[in-house]
């Protein structure tokens, strides 16, 4: 077994497709055929099922992939911070998975203003989804750093969740609930908006990775009619801006800082009835060392966010 293997399966299963794998590994069908095959008969199981339709990981597969894919996200990441060691055009690396923040966007271009536009090599990974999916790809090693949020009454579970996964945790600030809507919506200038007066237009709801819809962000616990007559579900979040820009519909967010810096047609009101707060966490794996440009990042992430709220509150 080696590296080179690993790449190949991992490429078939991305495209489902000996014949496209092949032609994005740059390597005839035949050869890459006979290098799976290979594989398998050493690690005693079939990775994927071939048939008509086309070709599909078996169970055991699956799991050799996912392992598969950590070992060639650490060899990358090794290889980046390494390569040229104590040379200055070292490459930076920054590997982050997140759940979808206005607030990370803004932290993304400060950090780049400040530690990325003089150097002549660098890479930035970020990966934004739910919380529970940010949280796999921290524990698989995909990202080396994930930052989620959590309702404060959940927080003892998620942390003995944690835990259970050799994951530690870094509070960082706390932020309220906000329903989003366009400019000129009918309750911009209502006062003292109700949830009822927020159900009575459509909402938006996003999709986990997995495909499962929620109420809420995959968190439960949150107070919501289960009657809702006025449903869109998605798993694009550029599909929910360009819906609110055209129509009435709502979304609820868990924060909204710099939502209109960067969707100048959007606004938002606190959420009425919402007495909890989200506190943001960061979370990595227990002893694991992480780079300095990560440190940097989060150190950055803090300082926007802090920035913005003094201003708000001034």
């Amino acid at each position: 077994m080696n590296f080179q293997q690993l790449e190949y399966v991992v490429e078939v299963s991305r495209y489902s497709s000996i014949n496209k794998a092949s032609q994005a590994l740059f390597i005839t069908q035949p050869a890459l055929s006979s290098a799976i095959k290979e594989l398998e008969t050493e690690i005693g199981f079939t990775i994927f099922q071939r048939s008509k339709s086309g070709i599909t990981p078996t169970a055991e597969g699956l799991e050799f992939i996912r392992s598969a894919e950590t070992i060639l996200s650490q060899v990358e990441h090794m290889r980046s911070l390494y390569s040229g060691a104590g040379k200055e055009n070292a490459p930076a690396v920054l590997k982050i998975s997140c759940a979808r923040y206005s607030f990370i966007s803004k932290a993304l271009v400060n950090f780049y203003n400040d530690e990325f536009t003089d150097r002549n090599r660098f890479s930035v990974y970020l990966r934004q989804n739910h919380c529970s999916d940010v949280v796999e790809d921290v524990y698989f090693r995909r990202s080396e750093l994930g930052i989620i949020h959590i309702r404060n009454v959940e927080e003892p579970q998620w942390k003995k969740n944690l835990a259970a996964r050799g994951l530690e945790y870094q509070y960082l600030f706390s932020l309220p609930s906000g329903a989003v809507f366009r400019k000129g919506h009918p309750l911009e200038n209502k006062k003292d908006i109700t949830m009822d007066d927020i159900m009575q237009y459509p909402q938006l709801h996003i999709a986990s990775q997995g495909g499962e819809y929620s109420h809420y962000d995959m968190t439960p616990g949150f107070v919501f009619p289960e009657d809702m007559e006025k449903n869109i579900y998605t798993n694009s979040r550029c599909l929910v801006y360009d819906f609110l820009s055209e129509t009435d519909a709502i979304f609820l967010s868990t924060n909204t800082l710099f939502l209109e810096e960067f969707h100048d047609r959007l606004t938002a009101v606190p959420l009425p009835d919402e007495q909890s707060k989200w506190n943001i966490f960061a979370v990595h794996l227990k002893g694991a060392n992480i780079n300095p440009y990560t440190i940097k990042f989060l150190e950055t992430v803090k300082r926007t966010v802090e920035g913005e709220i003094q201003n708000s509150a001034k």
